[in-house]
């Protein structure tokens, strides 16, 4: 998508322009804390359901572990 697209369905160049910056930025910070939040998610349920089965195993284990999965 760019500013002529945009401009093309009614927008205004200016707004066009404001809305197509705000959109690559939510995207880029999006990206990035997404991935995160699902790993602290995951993590803190696997560690939940880990507990219920009387299992040792630490929330950094867990983390650690999905960070890697994440990863490859």
């Amino acid at each position: 998508m760019d500013v002529q697209t945009l401009i093309d369905q009614g927008i205004p160049e200016d707004q066009a322009e404001i809305a197509l910056g705000f959109t690559k930025v939510t995207l880029a910070v999006t990206g990035i804390f997404t991935p995160i939040i699902g790993v602290l998610v995951s993590s803190a349920i696997q560690l939940l359901i880990a507990k219920f089965g009387s299992s040792s195993v630490s929330f950094k284990q867990l983390f650690s572990m999905n960070t890697f999965i994440m990863i490859i």
